[in-house]
C-alpha cells in the first residue's frame, strides 16, 4: 500500500454523502443551498478525515466537463473544487463519488446504449436514474470521464458505484450484449429458465463485461495519476458481483448491509479480495421508506461489526454530526489495532462463486448465501474461530485451518477436490454438508459425490419431505382413522463425540411415555428440513440418523471416517441454511459446532466463557493477537433483503440497537506465553495466568466492543 493511501485501512473519519440531484425545479433549489464550505463543515464536524462525495450525480456533473454535462442548476459555480478546497482548508481528503452506471448526457444522446429486457424493453429504474448498460460504448464514455476528472481535480481516490450491470436473473439483453454473446458463444443470449450449460457461459459473459469495464476505467486514471486507488462498490445483490474477478482491478470493495448479513459479507470480501472491504453504513433507517436518523449505539453497532470482521465503515452525513464524531473517535482508538491484521486461522467457512453461478441461479443466491450464513452464525454463537474461504484460494496449501467446512458447494472442480484428499490425508479435517461435490460443470447431478471416497457414503437419493407414522386421530368404535403424516425426519442418535447431552437430551415428546405420536421413542430429534439418502461405505460411523420411514433401514444424516491422517464428517443435508430457518432448535447448533471440533482434532487457539450473543474474532498482528469481542444482543439475525421479505420496497436496518447491557467477568484465553495484556479501549492492563499451555485472562467489563491484546 502506498503510503499516502494508509487511509484506505484505517477505520475512523470515514463519512460520505450522496448528492442525487436532479434537474427539477425541486432539484435546483436544494443545490443553490449547498456549497463545498457548508458540506465540509458538516463532514469536519462528524470528524471525518476523508469525505466521499459526488462528482457526478445519478444524471449530471457538479462541475465543468466536456465528457458528461454539467448540472444546469449551478451556472458558473463548481461544486467539486468548492470542496476540494474547503475540504484542503480543513486537512481532509477528498474521493470522487462516482455512478458508473448512469449519465444524462450518454442517455438523452445515445439510446443504443440503454439496457434492455430481453423482450426488447427498456430496462427503466423504478426511481428514474438514467441507467446505461457498461457493456457499450457507454464504458468507454464513463473511462474518459474519470479521466477527466482525474486531470483536472486534485483527489484522493475514487469510489464507484452502480458497477456490475443488471442484477440477476435480468441481465440485459441490449443489440451490444446480445451480439457479444453470439460472438464469443455462438448462442443466441438465454431465458433465466435456459439450460445449466448455456445460463453458465451466459453468467460468465457478463462477469467478463465488468471485469473488463473497470479495467478500462482503472487503466484511463491510472494514464493520469498511477497509484490512485479505486474503491467498487459490489452492486445489487453483493454474492451476484463480488466474485466476479472485478475486484481484482479495485484496491478495495464496497458493500452495504441493505442487500446481505454483514458479518458474512465482509469475510467473504475479505477472503476474495485479500484486501480490507468497507462496509457502508446509511445513518438512517427505512421505515419502510421513511428515514428516520438512528440513534448512537446502532452507529457504534455498526462500526464495532465493521472492524470486529476485518472491515472499515463509511458513514452517511445524515443526522446529528456529534453521533458521528463519538463514534469515530472510538474508532480512532481502536485503529491502530486493526491495521495489518490477518484472521488467526482455525474453522475455514468455504463460499464458492463457482457453486453457487452453477447451482444456485435465484436473484439473491439466497441457497448459497444462506447456508454459509447458518454456519457462521453457529460458529459465532459457540465461539470458534472461524474465516472465509474463497474457492479462488481453496487450491493449494489448507494445512492452516484444523477444519474446513464445506457447506452446501455443489460443484468442486477435479483439482480442488484432489487438493482436499491431500489436505485430509495429512492430518486437516473436512466438514461437508449435503450436496457438495454432487454437480458437475455444467449444473448436471452426478451418479454419486465426486468425494464419496472422501466422505465414505455413497448417493442414494432424496427422503420424501413427509413421515407416515402410525395413525395418531381417530376413533375405534366409530372405525375413523385419519393419516398421520408429519412434515419432519425423526432423527435418533448414537454413542459418538460428536452427540453431546445438548443432542441427547433434545427430545420433542408430546405424550408420555415413549412416543410422540407414534413415533417409536428412540427417534425423538424432528429435522424438519430436506434430507439425502447416502449409504455408508465401510469403514464409516453413523453418528445420528433417520430410521423411521424405511425401518428397519437407517440413513444417516451425520458420519464419520478416518482418511488418512485426518478426519472426515458428512451431513446429509443442509444444516446450515436448517438453522438460519430453525435457529430456535439448538441442538443443529450442537451437531455443527461438534462435527468441526471432531474433524479439527483439536482445541481453538482462542477462547472465551462470552454469552451465545457475544461474537467473539481473533486476528493475529505480527506476534501479537488481538481478540475483539462484539457485545450486541442482534447480531444473528436474517439477512434483512431476501425473495421472503422483498416487498418492492427496501425492508433493511428493521430493529434499532438502543442500549447495551454490559458483561462482567469474562474470561478469554489464546494458546501461548504472552508477556503483557490489556484491554482496548484505555489500554487498562489485564492480570493473566499461564496454564497447560494457554495464557487467560478475567475481563471486569464489556459494553459494546472492546478489544483483548496479548503481546509477546
Amino acid at each position: 500500500m502506498i503510503a499516502d493511501y494508509a487511509w484506505l485501512t484505517r477505520p475512523e473519519g470515514r463519512v460520505f454523502n450522496n448528492l442525487t440531484i436532479p434537474d427539477s425545479p425541486a432539484g435546483r433549489a436544494e443545490l443553490a443551498k449547498i456549497t463545498g464550505e457548508k458540506f465540509m463543515a458538516a463532514a469536519a464536524k462528524a470528524g471525518g478525515k476523508t469525505v466521499f462525495a459526488d462528482t457526478k450525480s445519478q444524471h449530471y456533473a457538479f462541475h465543468e466537463t466536456t465528457v458528461s454535462e454539467k448540472h444546469p442548476g449551478l451556472g458558473t459555480r463548481d461544486l467539486v473544487a468548492e470542496m476540494i478546497t474547503a475540504a484542503k482548508k480543513r486537512r481532509m481528503r477528498f474521493v470522487a463519488y462516482v455512478p458508473v452506471d448512469c449519465d444524462m448526457r450518454a442517455w438523452r444522446e445515445h439510446p443504443e446504449w440503454r439496457p434492455r429486457r430481453r423482450d426488447g424493453s427498456e430496462l427503466i429504474d423504478r426511481v428514474g436514474f438514467p441507467r446505461m448498460c457498461e457493456n457499450t460504448p457507454f464504458r468507454d464514455f464513463i473511462a474518459a470521464y474519470c479521466k477527466e476528472l482525474a486531470t483536472n481535480y486534485d483527489i484522493a481516490g475514487f469510489w464507484f458505484d452502480g458497477l456490475g450491470l443488471q442484477p440477476a436473473p435480468e441481465f440485459c439483453y441490449c443489440d451490444a450484449c446480445v451480439k457479444g454473446f453470439q460472438e464469443k458463444y455462438a448462442l443466441d443470449a438465454p431465458a433465466p429458465d435456459a439450460s445449466p450449460e448455456v445460463w453458465a457461459s451466459w453468467r460468465e459473459y457478463r462477469n467478463d463485461a465488468v471485469r473488463e469495464t473497470l479495467r478500462v476505467i482503472r487503466e484511463a486514471i491510472h494514464a493520469v495519476k498511477s497509484g490512485l486507488p479505486l474503491m467498487t462498490g459490489v452492486g445489487t445483490g453483493n454474492w451476484q458481483y463480488a466474485s466476479t474477478g472485478f475486484l481484482d482491478h479495485s484496491d478495495m470493495a464496497e458493500h452495504e448491509n441493505a442487500w446481505s448479513w454483514a458479518p458474512s459479507t465482509m469475510q467473504y470480501l475479505r477472503a476474495l479480495h485479500g484486501k480490507v472491504p468497507e462496509y457502508y453504513i446509511p445513518t438512517f433507517q427505512y421505515a419502510p421508506s421513511y428515514p428516520l436518523t438512528l440513534p448512537l449505539e446502532e452507529m457504534r453497532a455498526k462500526a464495532f461489526t465493521a472492524i470486529a470482521n476485518g472491515s472499515v465503515p463509511t458513514f452517511t452525513l445524515k443526522g446529528r454530526p456529534e453521533i458521528l464524531r463519538t463514534v469515530n473517535a472510538e474508532l480512532a482508538e481502536r485503529s491502530d489495532f486493526c491495521m495489518n491484521t490477518e484472521e488467526v486461522p482455525y474453522a475455514g467457512i468455504v463460499f464458492s462463486e463457482r457453486s453457487m453461478h452453477i447451482c444456485d441461479k435465484e436473484p439473491f443466491a439466497e441457497p448459497s448465501q444462506y447456508t454459509s450464513y447458518g454456519v457462521l452464525r453457529a460458529l459465532f454463537e459457540e465461539k470458534i474461530p472461524e474465516q472465509y474461504i474463497s474457492d479462488r484460494t481453496l487450491s493449494g496449501d489448507l494445512s492452516r485451518y484444523a477444519a474446513v467446512i464445506l457447506p452446501d458447494i455443489g460443484y468442486l472442480p477435479d483439482t480442488v477436490a484432489d487438493d482436499l484428499r491431500r489436505y485430509v490425508e495429512n492430518g486437516g479435517g473436512i466438514v461437508a454438508m449435503n450436496r457438495t461435490s454432487l454437480f458437475d460443470a455444467n449444473g448436471k447431478l452426478r451418479d454419486n459425490f465426486l468425494l464419496a471416497d472422501l466422505f465414505g457414503v455413497d448417493y442414494a437419493g432424496e427422503l420424501p419431505d413427509t413421515t407416515e407414522l402410525p395413525p395418531w386421530f381417530g376413533d375405534i368404535r366409530s372405525g375413523t382413522e385419519f393419516s398421520n403424516a408429519q412434515k419432519m425426519k425423526f432423527l435418533a442418535a448414537g454413542d459418538h463425540p460428536i452427540v453431546d447431552r445438548t443432542i441427547r437430551e433434545a427430545h420433542s415428546i408430546e405424550v408420555m411415555p415413549e412416543y410422540l405420536r407414534g413415533t417409536p421413542a428412540a427417534h425423538r430429534l424432528p429435522f424438519a428440513w430436506p434430507m439425502l439418502k447416502v449409504k455408508p461405505q465401510s469403514g464409516t460411523a453413523m453418528a445420528i440418523w433417520e430410521g423411521v420411514q424405511e425401518a428397519p433401514k437407517r440413513w444417516p444424516l451425520i458420519t464419520t471416517r478416518t482418511y488418512g491422517k485426518g478426519r472426515v464428517v458428512y451431513i446429509a443435508s443442509d444444516l446450515g441454511r436448517a438453522y438460519v430457518d430453525h435457529h430456535t432448535w439448538p441442538y443443529q447448533r450442537r451437531m455443527m459446532t461438534n462435527a468441526v471440533r471432531f474433524a479439527a482434532k483439536k482445541n481453538p487457539p482462542v477462547r472465551t466463557d462470552a454469552p451465545l450473543h457475544v461474537q467473539m474474532t481473533a486476528f493475529r498482528q505480527g506476534e501479537r493477537i488481538i481478540v475483539h469481542l462484539l457485545n450486541d444482543a442482534h447480531p444473528h439475525g436474517l439477512p434483512p433483503l431476501t425473495k421472503q421479505t422483498f416487498k418492492g420496497y427496501y425492508t433493511n436496518f428493521s430493529r434499532v440497537h438502543e442500549e447495551t447491557v454490559p458483561l462482567f467477568d469474562v474470561a478469554v484465553s489464546v494458546t501461548g506465553e504472552f508477556s503483557k495484556t490489556y484491554f482496548v479501549p484505555g489500554k487498562k492492563k489485564l492480570t493473566m495466568s499461564y496454564v497447560s499451555g494457554r495464557t487467560t485472562v478475567t475481563l471486569p467489563r464489556i459494553d459494546m466492543h472492546g478489544m483483548v491484546v496479548f503481546n509477546k
